[in-house]
């Protein structure tokens, strides 16, 4: 199957220590999406664990990537850090554990040309754990415009972010697979990074029970993002 690239479009990501995580990692996060973007922005914001030095290697496998640094202090103001680069109409939003398919992105694209004046547009979610897929949940707006579009924080015990919409939602009718640690890192990661009651702003590889969040779920291989998505390596000579 060809990898289609959706028109006017720019992947902008935001990453922390994602050396690996449930979905195999930041290298086969960038395999599976940017073969469908014009561009790719990815900031990391102060990445420990080696994740920094990877972003550096992966731009030499995809010319349009570029990587840029920002200290962390607020899921919206990294967001909003990683829109001011992007050139082209439209800002794809993904996390380095989600996926699209590889199947799913030719309809993306034909959805765009049918309707290039939606300001923004919603995707559903699945869950994909240990024990089976379910309906999941997450900021649904994942593709728009980006001028005059900025992330806000919200103030919760989860943190995280909201877009300042502009325009009507449309619905995609395309969903985004996340992959979640096993059960006893959810619950890990719960407690010691969502339930701490205050913006974590230290790496995540300094939090407690870091290391049962981020091992690789072997149902990721049941999906497939692009044609380099089952590519073990990528080039760093």
């Amino acid at each position: 199957m060809e990898d289609v690239v959706l028109p006017d479009t720019t992947l902008c990501a935001i990453v922390r220590d994602e050396v690996m995580n449930p979905a195999g990692g930041v290298l086969r996060f960038l395999r599976s999406v940017m073969p469908h973007v014009v561009e790719g922005i990815v900031v990391d914001t102060g990445s420990i664990d080696g994740t920094r030095e990877l972003l550096e290697r992966a731009k030499r496998d995809f010319p349009n990537l570029k990587v840029f640094d920002y200290e962390f202090n607020g899921y919206a103001e990294s967001r909003n850090f990683s829109l001011k680069f992007c050139e082209t109409e439209r800002a794809l939003i993904l996390d380095a554990d989600e996926l699209i398919l590889q199947e799913d992105y030719p309809r993306i694209a034909r959805t765009l040309k049918r309707a290039p004046c939606a300001a923004r547009w919603d995707f559903d979610f699945k869950d994909v754990f240990d024990f089976g897929v379910y309906d999941g949940s997450g900021h649904p707006t994942r593709l728009f415009d980006v001028k005059n579009n900025n992330f806000h924080n919200v103030e919760s015990e989860w943190h995280g972010e909201f877009l300042d919409y502009r325009g009507d939602p449309s619905w995609m009718g395309v969903d985004i697979f996340h992959f979640s640690p096993p059960s006893n890192g959810l619950i890990s990661k719960i407690k010691e990074w969502y339930g701490q009651g205050s913006l974590p702003l230290e790496p995540p590889s300094k939090t407690n029970g870091f290391s049962s969040w981020k091992p690789f779920r072997p149902a990721r291989n049941n999906y497939k993002g692009s044609n380099l998505d089952d590519v073990e390596k990528i080039a760093v000579a």
